[in-house]
């Protein structure tokens, strides 16, 4: 999915799950930065209003302790039950604790016996309603009755006209059928609540705004860092692609630019590497172009040698037909020998001094033939010299072109640093879990920097994806060179080895037509002689005439075979000169 897209779709992608990122963790952390302090003031609340609570209670327990120890001594006799009563009463009503903290004792019935010492005790106050007319009295004796218990109502304070909450505790005491009890007004502890809320309003305000000039500040070097990187990124590959595409298309004249080969990173070994193999493969067809141009002109001088050696052939045949002709009217009639003996020593004299000449032409083609095999085979060393000197280059060059498995390298170890991240996160969010609520916030905020190391994980790993495209580019390129490379040497090789073979066959053949015409220059000397004897043995010039008939005849057949063996060898090499042509059109298609 991934290899769909561009380098620069990805890197603008990635730089957006990060801004993502870095925005979500923002939003998640103002909100647990609120959650907990909304969570930090209930818990305060919570805490003050059940340490009121517990005090209140402390409280009870300690009047009832009081009066316990009063009933204790009713019951050893001490006092009466009325004395006990009064005594005990007595002493509540003096206790007090904090500021304002007093008690007040009902009788089950709600008759009420300590409140101050004011009007109140004697009465019974059992219908007794708040200002909100809750019967607060009757539920406190109801919840003292019951194991003891608290009981909200609102009523004004001292001096006041306004009701404000109250909050009271009540136990009862059994012996003496009393409900004990004692409170006092929440508004303080509202007040209080209030006030932190404020404070740390104002805290965490203040931290979300830092906050917030910390993430705009990271989002926008974020955005800034990713155009400077993607930028210096895109623009290093697309000059490598470039001097690709450009050498792709068989132009070697075009050098890789020197601000490319001068950059110190990836990008410039890159380069360098690709220099190499340009200079590599431009010498290869440098040398191929120069060796088919060879190949062409030696096979036209070839042709045209065997073209000469073939007119040649063709006049020595002419003549010998002539003399075999001669040599047949000589042996039909002996009489015309005599007469036709001037014409056939002069027709010898010729035939001579032609062996003399197709001796000479047959010693040339010999050397011709030589010296075109001894080139040849120079030209098959020279391009296999060559072909293994240019293949020890491409492959040193393709050596250097694996530094970009440096980048898998460099991957691998980012890889590894954001496992450490994560694991980090992860020891991070034990130690918040630890730490309990006040941990919680930066719990999340190591989740998210968990998730962070996740996606920076991923987006490695589409580096390294992009790495083994580039790897896979080189190696193409690596095999398309290999290519002509095994073109050169098994094509153009062959070509020269059928070559040097129709060199030594062309040798060959000029060594048959020299020892050919040297039989045949030794056959014209016997007939000059014997026609220096034809007058004196007449008798034996029909028998010679017959034989230099029969000898004519044969030479003539070779002549034809000659002829026709080099008509062979001329095929041949037209056959090497259209290979060469192809060669040449071939590596004309490239630039250098």
């Amino acid at each position: 999915m991934l290899q769909n897209f561009k380098i620069k779709t990805k890197i603008i992608g990635m730089a957006s799950l990060l801004v993502v990122g870095i925005l979500i963790t923002s939003i998640v952390g103002i909100y647990q930065e609120r959650k907990l302090s909304t969570d930090s003031l209930n818990s305060l609340e919570k805490a003050m209003r059940s340490d009121y609570d517990d005090e209140i209670k402390n409280q009870v327990g300690a009047a009832i302790s009081v009066i316990n120890e009063i009933y204790k001594d009713y019951q050893n006799g001490e006092y009466t039950e009325d004395e006990a009563k009064l005594l005990a009463a007595d002493l509540v009503r003096e206790m007090r604790y904090g500021e304002n903290g007093y008690f007040w004792i009902d009788t089950y019935e709600g008759d009420n016996v300590v409140l101050l010492g004011s009007d109140t005790e004697g009465t019974n106050r059992i219908n007794t309603e708040d200002a909100n007319g809750y019967k607060m009295v009757a539920d406190i004796i109801k919840n003292g009755k019951n194991g003891g218990g608290y009981t909200d109502y609102y009523f004004p304070k001292e001096g006041e006209t306004k009701a404000s909450p109250k909050r009271s505790y009540s136990q009862a005491f059994e012996p003496f059928k009393w409900v004990i009890g004692t409170g006092n007004y929440t508004d303080d502890i509202d007040k209080s609540v209030n006030e932190n809320k404020k404070e740390l309003n104002d805290i965490v305000t203040d931290n979300i705004g830092k906050f917030f000039i910390i993430v705009v500040v990271a989002i926008l070097a974020s955005i800034v860092l990713t155009i400077i990187i993607s930028k210096e990124i895109l623009n290093g590959f697309k000059s490598i692609i470039k001097s690709l595409e450009i050498m792709a298309t068989g132009n070697f004249k075009e050098e890789i630019p020197e601000k490319l080969l001068n950059r110190k990173d990836d990008f410039g070994i890159i380069a360098k590497s690709l220099e190499n193999m340009h200079s590599a493969i431009r010498n290869l067809i440098y040398e191929a172009k120069n060796a088919a141009n060879g190949n062409n002109a030696m096979a036209e001088k070839i042709g045209e040698n065997i073209s000469v050696l073939n007119e040649d052939i063709e006049s020595v045949s002419a003549v010998t037909e002539e003399l075999a002709a001669g040599m047949e009217e000589c042996a039909a009639s002996s009489e015309e020998m005599s007469a036709s003996t001037h014409e056939i020593n002069a027709a010898s004299a010729s035939i001579a001094k032609k062996s003399e000449e197709g001796a000479t032409q047959a010693i040339e083609i010999t050397k011709r033939a030589k010296t075109t095999k001894k080139k040849a085979t120079e030209s098959k060393s020279r391009a296999d010299k060559l072909g293994n000197e240019i293949q020890y280059k491409l492959e040193e060059a393709l050596k250097s072109a694996k530094v970009v498995d440096k980048i898998k390298v460099l991957a691998d170890v980012i890889l590894s640093i954001t496992e450490q991240t994560n694991l980090l996160a992860l020891n991070a969010a034990i130690e918040a879990a630890r730490a309990g609520e006040a941990g919680k916030g930066f719990s999340v905020v190591a989740e998210e920097i968990r998730k962070l190391a996740e996606q920076s994980k991923e987006a490695v790993e589409n580096i390294q994806i992009v790495t083994k495209e580039v790897t896979d580019a080189v190696t193409s390129l690596s095999d398309n060179s290999n290519m002509l490379l095994n073109f050169v040497k098994e094509d153009v090789t062959k070509d020269y080895d059928k070559f040097i073979i129709i060199a030594n066959e062309y040798e060959n053949d000029a060594t048959f037509v020299e020892s050919l015409i040297t039989d045949f220059s030794a056959t014209a000397e016997e007939l000059t002689a014997s026609l220096d004897n034809v007058l004196s043995a007449i008798d034996e010039v029909a028998k010679t005439a017959s034989e230099g008939a029969q000898g004519t005849t044969d030479i003539a057949q070779k002549s034809t075979d000659i002829h026709d063996k080099s008509e062979l060898v001329l095929s041949n090499v037209r056959e090497s000169i259209e290979y060469s042509n192809i060669i040449k059109n071939e590596m004309d298609k490239f630039i250098i």
